[in-house]
């Protein structure tokens, strides 16, 4: 009789796919923004990045030991570099000729793409 041994398979750990929340504007002057939670996709919270502030456990508890992101949530990081890209877009698009004269102010887009620092600060 021969017998063998099976071979054993190790189980992969499951991959989770890189946070690409839903942010949505709204208020560009007051910097108020939606950001959709990670792991409850209904959940949205409002994060004010002038006032330094959202509405995940985190930052009810006022950020207090966070160490990623400079001491902010991964939301408030998210709407910080989502609202620096729209002012740099916004910069770029209404910039004014030498001459002194005020180009046109080019309607925003309804969608801005996400700058690459997303993949790269979110990636799983």
């Amino acid at each position: 009789m021969v017998t063998g041994t099976a071979a054993t398979r190790t189980a992969r750990k499951p991959t989770t796919a890189a946070y690409k929340p839903h942010v949505r504007l709204l208020d560009a002057e007051r910097g108020l923004y939606t950001v959709q939670s990670e792991r409850y996709t209904h959940v949205l919270y409002a994060v004010d990045t002038l006032q330094g502030t959202c509405e995940c456990e985190s930052g009810q508890r006022a950020f207090r030991g966070v160490k990623q992101f400079g001491g902010v949530c991964k939301h408030m990081e998210i709407c910080r570099q989502y609202h620096a890209h729209r002012l740099a877009y916004l910069a770029a698009t209404t910039a004014r000729p030498a001459t002194g004269e005020v180009a046109a102010v080019a309607p925003a887009p309804a969608f801005i793409p996400a700058p690459a620092a997303f993949a790269e600060l979110f990636a799983a």
